[in-house]
């Protein structure tokens, strides 16, 4: 029996506060152990996923609000901004992202929680794959993150 508790959630958001990745996860389940995929990841603001996606062509990412707010955006190729889905209660609750599509996600409000299944295994070397035109983490990525959340006020 596996079970993640209230408790389980509130250590996971008090680890991403000290953070100096501003998030931290939980893995329920790891491709290691030749299962698809679950965890929890806790966001805070500022924190930065590089834009990626996942090469295996019949899997599926599936992000469900548990609490707070955030927002994923959904790239082409070249990182363009082609949709966004806020995350929470009150919005989006569930959001399944098909296989090679790039995409990240921003924390609107302290505290977000999100539950990500995958619908298929992934060898470690084939997770995910990293966008070229995304910064790694680090001083570029900061201003790259402010830009894109510029860019998606207007859009709102």
């Amino acid at each position: 029996m596996i079970a993640v508790k209230k408790q389980d959630l509130q250590k996971l958001i008090q680890e991403s506060r000290t953070s100096p990745r501003k998030r931290a996860a939980h893995i329920v389940r790891s491709f290691k152990q030749g299962t698809p995929g679950v965890m929890f990841n806790a966001l805070q603001l500022g924190t930065y996923i590089r834009p990626h996606f996942h090469p295996r062509e019949e899997g599926t990412e599936i992000l469900i609000s548990i609490t707070g707010k955030s927002i994923a955006i959904i790239f082409d190729e070249k990182g363009k901004i082609k949709e966004n889905y806020t995350l929470s209660k009150e919005e989006t609750n569930y959001l399944e992202i098909p296989s090679r599509t790039f995409h990240t996600v921003i924390a609107l409000e302290p505290d977000s929680v999100l539950c990500e299944l995958y619908t298929t295994t992934h060898p470690e070397t084939e997770y995910k794959q990293f966008a070229s035109w995304a910064p790694e983490e680090g001083p570029l990525a900061e201003e790259y993150l402010r830009n894109l959340i510029n860019e998606i006020s207007k859009k709102r």
